[in-house]
């Protein structure tokens, strides 16, 4: 009797929930479907966008089209907890004019993913700090004059990785080469 109840006890530990990370995230398959989820609720429908300072998009509004569902990729996911990790432990002021980079790396999240081994022919991050959920940072994103929007609704990506970290988000767009 007491063999059995030890195999039973192991498969139920085997299905509990999976050890955090040592920044204390988690990537359930929940909080993965979640994210994906609210990001893509947004990518497959025609968005608004209101560029005003990203010079890699054109400014003033625009309507761009639908751009198809996003795929989370573990690599790109690591990626993102990994510059949470970093805005968080820093504070980084998300309005300064440092915000996107790290020391003389202007850019942190493609040297990230390069380390990761993600091998990558279009990348982009969105940050966000202070939002309770990814509903509500992506819904900033959309209404965003930084070009939040538009890297939203580019085309140029097919998958994604989304972290939280304290009170920072990271979303890490790309499409693999």
């Amino acid at each position: 009797m007491r063999p059995l109840l030890l195999l039973v006890l192991l498969g139920l530990a085997a299905c509990g929930t999976p050890p955090a990370t040592p920044t204390g995230v988690q990537y359930t398959p929940a909080v993965q479907s979640s994210y994906v989820q609210a990001v893509n609720a947004v990518r497959t429908v025609a968005q608004t966008c209101n560029n005003q300072t990203n010079s890699r998009y054109p400014k003033g509004p625009s309507t761009l089209s639908a751009a198809g569902a996003l795929s989370w990729s573990g690599l790109l996911g690591e990626v993102a907890r990994q510059r949470a990790n970093y805005l968080n432990a820093n504070s980084v002021d998300l309005t300064g004019p440092n915000a996107h980079t790290e020391g003389s790396d202007p850019t942190p999240f493609a040297t990230r993913a390069r380390n990761n081994g993600y091998a990558y022919l279009n990348l982009a991050e969105n940050l966000g700090n202070g939002f309770s959920d990814a509903d509500a940072v992506v819904g900033a994103w959309l209404s965003s004059q930084a070009g939040h929007c538009n890297a939203l609704m580019d085309t140029a990506y097919t998958q994604m990785g989304l972290a939280s970290v304290g009170s920072y988000w990271v979303l890490i767009m790309g499409k693999p080469q």
